[in-house]
């Protein structure tokens, strides 16, 4: 048998649950400081958690509220939510920040040496991979200057105009004209 909870109880539970929720919160907004990412990943992230937030005040409200839910229950976990990200939120938020922070800071002391090392490794074959492109870029450019341009090419003749008869393979004599382009 089921005992009907006093409303005012039933006010601070979901009050109490609106903590907790706004508490999960902050274990996304940890994620995104520690890992940002776009717009559409963090649409998705709150979708779910808002989805995740209607299973468990539906489940709270069956329990506490023998199966009524009322309007009171999602404003009391709207008012629980709002007190703690203005009170308790804040300091949750500013520690994470410095703990991450601090972390940070002891990653990058730590992983300095290999930095400097990836850096000069990095320097040495820019510069030696840099030589390399300036030769091929400039056997390219002679390659290029080599080749003879099609409207140019002639027949090794001084005159523009020379008339010939020319035998093709034993057939009767063409007579051929070629004229030399200016």
């Amino acid at each position: 048998m089921n005992v009907e909870t006093p409303l005012y109880e039933q006010f601070l539970c979901f009050m109490l649950c609106g903590v907790f929720l706004g508490l999960g919160y902050e274990v996304l907004r940890l994620l995104r400081f520690c890992l940002p990412h776009g717009t559409i990943v963090t649409g998705i992230e709150d979708t779910i958690y808002l989805l995740l937030c209607a299973v468990i005040l539906f489940g709270f409200s069956m329990e506490i509220g023998n199966g009524e839910f009322r309007l009171l229950y999602l404003v009391s976990a709207c008012i629980g939510a709002a007190a703690y990200f203005l009170t308790l939120g804040r300091l949750v938020r500013w520690s994470f920040s410095l703990i991450v922070t601090f972390v940070k800071r002891i990653l990058s002391l730590l992983f300095r040496p290999i930095r400097k090392l990836f850096v000069k490794v990095a320097h040495f074959l820019r510069l030696h991979f840099s030589k390399v492109y300036k030769i091929l870029l400039d056997n390219a450019k002679n390659c290029i200057n080599r080749l003879k341009n099609k409207r140019k090419i002639l027949y090794n003749l001084s005159d523009s105009t020379v008339k010939g008869d020319v035998a093709v393979a034993g057939k009767p004599k063409i007579k051929a004209q070629v004229k030399k382009e200016q």
